[in-house]
């Protein structure tokens, strides 16, 4: 845990580094960003109603933290924030209540929080393309990314040897997803998924990989290759 904070520290870093949001950065108090915010009540409302009944959290942190966002050009600091990775938005505390930003209404592509840089990504999952939010493992011409995933179970009847179960809450184990400029992040399992995750210079990399005995479940791992890549460009 200590070296994926310190790899996402980083990211931070060079994400912040880059010219494009160099020059149009513009920090901002955060309460000057509720007006974008698409908060529906009713949506709100039904969906704790429908949360009661499942166990677990939908969340990476049920408590919220004091973060930052990057939208319109804008950097928004001093935001109450926390993520909910079931959903896939981030959630934010007001005098009013809680509210939400959808993000396909309110396009945040950045968000800063606990140390952490999250991302709205597009990446390949099964056959189709979706979006969420990923943590910054890396940033540069190959990206990489931390995927938290919280699924829902379905509820069990009970049985004869077992009670019944509610519906519940359940984290999956990370995956590290890599994308390349111009394409859906793919996700990273090993040395064998190298030929589908980089499109190029395969031959490099695998003699890389060996000679430098990476272990691609490592983030720190991954981070070098990537760079190792980008230095073939």
């Amino acid at each position: 845990m200590m070296i994926l904070k310190t790899l996402l520290s980083a990211g931070a870093l060079l994400w912040l580094l880059q010219p494009g949001m160099a020059q149009t950065t513009i920090v901002s108090n955060g309460a000057d960003l509720y007006t974008f915010a698409n908060s529906d009540h009713d949506y709100l409302k039904s969906r704790d109603e429908r949360y009661s009944t499942v166990g677990g959290s939908p969340y990476l942190d049920d408590e919220f933290q004091e973060g930052s966002l990057y939208f319109n050009k804008t950097r928004y600091t001093g935001v109450s924030l926390r993520y909910n990775a079931y959903e896939g938005y981030f959630e934010f505390e007001t005098e009013e209540g809680i509210k939400y930003f959808d993000p396909q209404v309110t396009k945040i592509d950045t968000v800063w929080l606990d140390g952490d840089v999250f991302r709205y990504v597009y990446f390949q999952h099964g056959r189709t393309g979706k979006q969420t939010y990923m943590k910054v493992l890396h940033n540069g011409a190959a990206s990489a990314y931390w995927y938290d995933e919280v699924i829902m179970t379905e509820p069990e009847e009970s049985t004869g040897y077992a009670p019944a179960k509610p519906a519940s809450f359940q984290k999956l184990a990370g995956a590290v997803y890599i994308q390349v400029e111009g394409k859906p992040a793919l996700e990273l399992k090993g040395k064998k998924s190298l030929d589908e995750v980089f499109p190029d210079h395969l031959a490099e990399l695998n003699s890389y990989v060996k000679t430098e005995k990476l272990k691609l479940k490592n983030t720190e791992d991954v981070v070098r290759l990537c760079q190792y890549y980008e230095s073939l460009l």
